[in-house]
């Protein structure tokens, strides 16, 4: 959409006007007009109002896989600062951010326990799954640890992935939107020997691994840790998804 078709929409609805066309203002509509504008439309003078674009089709065709990172037996992953292991935090996220798509008519499955006796066979177990279950696109939950100090999101694909690419940043803009304060240290192309490189590379389909802040920071663990800073991290990897299906076209390749 462009900008001027939303700030018109956006002044009928902040002014409670009659809509001059037969678009309905759904609560999908008012989401995107929030995400695109950000603020508070001017006021529009009558002269200038046009009509809006209808919003691009969800996909149904799209399945989209969320995957708990370090699920597998013995592997919880980091350990935040308030205690909790990456597979504790990420699985009532994922539940959420599937409650989400879901709720907006996309197929979802969750993978929560990978099975394989280390890494390499967890990965090659998930990769075969997703293909049986004709996933279209995947997203591994996570969060980053390092030294207490290091703050911010980032998103990591597989560095020959064209629509990988595309699916780590619609869910890096959609960070980046959402907590424009925080500090976003982008995408991270990851090749062979990098962490999360099996995940990112085997599946047949296009893979995101989210890292959206560092659980063993003290301030970043305090804020993410409550009960609604998690159900809003999880709306928003679920509209960068959401976005990214949008985009997409039957016939391209991962």
């Amino acid at each position: 959409m462009k900008a001027d078709l939303l700030t018109t929409a956006r002044w009928h609805i902040t002014n409670r006007s009659g809509m001059p066309w037969s678009e309905d203002v759904t609560a999908e509509l008012l989401d995107l007009i929030n995400d695109k504008l950000g603020f508070p439309a001017p006021g529009t003078p009558e002269a200038e109002l046009v009509p809006i674009a209808p919003l691009p089709k969800v996909d149904s065709s799209q399945h989209i896989a969320l995957c708990l990172g370090h699920g597998r037996a013995g592997d919880e992953g980091n350990v935040g600062a308030g205690g909790v292991s990456e597979e504790d935090y990420n699985l009532p996220v994922i539940q959420l951010v599937a409650g989400w798509l879901r709720e907006w008519g996309i197929r979802v499955s969750i993978y929560s326990l990978y099975k394989g006796n280390g890494y390499e066979s967890a990965m090659r177990w998930l990769a075969q799954q997703m293909l049986t279950d004709g996933i279209t696109g995947a997203v591994e939950f996570h969060f980053n640890a390092y030294d207490k100090k290091a703050k911010g999101h980032e998103v990591l694909h597989w560095k020959d992935s064209v629509r990988g690419v595309t699916l780590a940043k619609s869910i890096l803009d959609a960070l980046d939107q959402a907590y424009p304060n925080r500090v976003s240290r982008g995408l991270k192309p990851k090749s062979p020997k990098d962490r999360g490189a099996l995940f990112l590379s085997l599946p047949h389909c296009p893979c995101a691994l989210v890292e959206p802040f560092f659980g063993d920071n003290p301030a970043e663990w305090s804020q993410f840790d409550e009960t609604g800073e998690r159900a809003l991290l999880a709306k928003v990897i679920a509209g960068g998804i959401r976005s990214w299906i949008r985009t997409q076209w039957k016939g391209s390749t991962p």
